[in-house]
């Protein structure tokens, strides 16, 4: 009797089959970790849809090329159905103009050839009945891609400042030229994308061709500017127990914490308490906190200090859950010891060099920095995640809080007060605010609404050239500084409202339209209640949002109250302040009412130097009716600005083909006219 063989195709089906279930057993079995099998599973799940998504692996399958690109599954489907085709499975590659017939058998992979010279949407299908080694080949090809890719990864940090301060090894102009461009192609997003979301109802603002004016970009102190400082102390990591700035990632299991030693943005009093504490972690019996284990004691170091008195304030942060309160107690008072002895010792280096007649240089700097130490606090933290803003600080040595003096105002700052982190770019950036609230004054009086006030900075250094100010804040703690700094400054105009914005400010623009609550009595000098409509003044809005942006009902709001002439933008993360500007300045719909704003003049401010990131501020003014699209109406200065812009615009359209195109934010220190249609 003969035995029946075996045709090729099965012999090949066999074959595969054996190899797939060798590769999976391979996969179990390795230790390469779950990284590596989830990489592998994507790529054998893309395998899949390459084939037609067969799970045994079939190879019997066609390519038909030439389907439109849109086209689905069920489109690919429908045609195969018009020709009577029978199929296991069939499978459009997204995006693409090719789709995957897997058969049962030879004879039906042939009949799929009878889609050949089919015309779909103007284009002739083509159909490849072996197309084995092509999908090889580009399973190889996406293979080379991602080996290309993974060695194409950004280059790993040399040391901790390339972490921290990214652009330190770049000079200031370079920084400030970069910061620059990259500020222009922000604004030159904000009218097309105005533009897209205003489609079905255009400003004419916007129709009539509009520039917003770009000042550039005011440098700061750029050496030691950090008011504050945070450092983590963890036992993550290889060797022991550090203090300092954490390099790596947890995921990848290479943590590493490295002292600030060499940053150019951490000053001398912070980079010294930071190696201080490095010794009081290192002969604590404690552990420092993992991250890991989630179990340790010493977890932060905080520290705070000013230019105008120099006073330092340190907190270190500690997780007391596993640990007695014996234990505790003595590591408290150990590290009062340590910092008291440390600051006799600064006082009597101080001494010595000024006996001596010294200059102060850098490594005396820091040396003698820990004779400013004016506060000791520790904070109790046993949570996993980051701790409530307003976490209690419980006060071992020394004063409950330092004074900062900023445009001639002095902040008292307690460990959990909100305060601009570059005290010099804070003043830059303030005197900008207050320039352009003296452009909006017009002829009457200005009264501010402070949106996102915090410890109420901004209203306060702008409070003696308005009427009045009202800030809205949620955190309870800051309002309460806000408050106490307004006294402390004899400061009587200034007002300040907790709760989360959305909810309190739409109340707080009805009261100022009808001259009730905060804004019934103004500090305008007579002391005269206001017992009507306030229709006397020019009410400006202040917005200075977290990194997320304005919520959009606090848009809604800012747009629905049209006794808000003026809005001032101060920006910490640029991309959010597009998705809020589109919003402000799109035209009207059923879900976007009042009449919109448009952008008069931008600055930067580079508050972060040899980091990425900087503040903006936008200038916007509310058009008078939908059918205004006339120049600026705020100020002498301004108008005078924005006609010497629109006048070197116009000069450069005369040598420009596409003259019509509108045109976008550009310097207007630059004879340069960037148009964007």
């Amino acid at each position: 009797m003969s035995v029946p063989t075996k045709s090729v195709a099965e012999e090949l089906q066999a074959e595969d089959v054996k190899m797939k279930e060798v590769s999976s057993a391979l996969a179990s079995t390795s230790t390469s970790g779950g990284g590596k099998e989830r990489e592998a599973k994507g790529r054998s799940a893309q395998d899949n849809d390459e084939r037609g998504g067969d799970p045994n692996g079939e190879q019997i399958r066609a390519l038909v090329y030439g389907l439109p690109k849109y086209w689905r599954k069920k489109e690919l489907e429908k045609i195969l159905a018009k020709h009577k085709l029978t199929y296991r499975k069939a499978h459009k590659i997204p995006n693409r103009d090719m789709g995957v017939i897997t058969c049962n058998t030879v004879e039906e992979r042939s009949a799929i050839c009878a889609l050949r010279g089919e015309v779909v949407k103007g284009t002739t299908l083509t159909v490849d009945d072996n197309p084995g080694d092509i999908l090889e080949t580009r399973k190889r090809q996406r293979d080379q891609d991602n080996r290309g890719d993974r060695k194409r990864a950004r280059k790993e940090p040399q040391c901790i400042a390339d972490v921290v301060t990214p652009l330190h090894r770049m000079t200031m102009e370079q920084q400030l030229a970069g910061k620059n461009d990259a500020m222009q192609k922000i604004l030159r997003q904000i009218i097309p994308r105005t533009r897209q979301a205003s489609r079905y109802s255009i400003p004419t603002w916007l129709l009539g061709g509009w520039d917003c004016r770009y000042d550039g970009i005011i440098p700061t102190q750029s050496i030691g500017y950090r008011n504050k400082s945070q450092f983590n102390i963890s036992s993550d990591g290889e060797g022991p127990d550090r203090v300092g700035f954490t390099m790596g990632q947890q995921r990848f299991m290479n943590i590493q914490i490295v002292q600030p030693k060499g940053c150019l943005h951490v000053p001398a009093v912070a980079v010294a308490a930071c190696a201080l504490t490095q010794r009081v972690v290192e002969e604590s019996p404690l552990p420092a906190y993992s991250i890991a284990k989630r179990e340790g004691y010493w977890r932060q170091l905080t520290v705070r200090n000013n230019n105008s008195p120099e006073q330092v304030m340190v907190v270190v942060q500690v997780c007391e859950k596993d640990y007695t309160k014996e234990q505790c107690k003595e590591e408290r008072e150990r590290l009062v010891k340590w910092y008291l002895a440390a600051k006799e010792e600064a006082l009597k280096l101080k001494q010595e060099r000024l006996s001596a007649g010294r200059e102060l240089d850098d490594d005396a700097k820091e040396a003698e920095s820990m004779a400013r130490l004016c506060s000791l606090f520790i904070q109790v933290h046993d949570g996993m995640s980051m701790p409530d803003q307003d976490l209690e600080c419980e006060l071992l040595w020394g004063e409950t809080e330092i004074e900062e003096t900023l445009l001639g105002l002095k902040f008292k700052i307690s460990p959990n007060s909100f305060f601009q982190c570059n005290t010099d770019g804070a003043e830059k950036l303030y005197r900008v605010v207050a320039q352009w609230l003296e452009d909006c004054r017009g002829n009457g009086e200005v009264d501010v609404v402070d949106v996102c006030c915090g410890t109420g900075t901004i209203g306060l250094a702008v409070a003696k050239s308005v009427r009045h100010v009202v800030g809205v804040e949620l955190c309870e703690a800051a309002v309460l500084d806000a408050r106490r700094n307004a006294a402390l400054n004899d400061i009587t105009n200034c007002d300040f409202v907790v709760g989360r914005v959305e909810d309190v400010l739409k109340g707080v623009l009805t009261d100022y339209v009808s001259g009730k609550g905060l804004w019934s009595t103004h500090a305008s000098g007579d002391g005269v209640e206001n017992q009507g409509s306030n229709t006397t003044g020019t009410l400006v809005g202040i917005v200075d949002p977290p990194r997320a942006g304005l919520h959009s009902s606090v848009v809604k709001s800012i747009r629905e109250c049209e006794v808000i002439r003026h809005l001032i933008y101060v920006s910490c993360n640029q991309n959010s302040l597009l998705d809020n500007v589109v919003d402000l300045s799109r035209g009207c719909s059923t879900n976007v009412k009042g009449l919109p704003f448009r952008p008069i003049c931008a600055v930067a401010v580079d508050m972060f130097p040899h980091t990425r990131h900087n503040e903006l501020v936008v200038l916007f003014e509310r058009v008078a009716s939908e059918m205004d699209s006339g120049p600026v109406t705020i100020s002498p200065r301004i108008m005078e600005a924005y006609e010497l812009h629109s006048r070197d615009l116009q000069q450069d359209d005369k040598h420009d083909e596409s003259a019509n195109d509108i045109p976008s934010c550009s310097s207007s220190t630059s004879a340069e006219a960037i148009d964007q249609k």
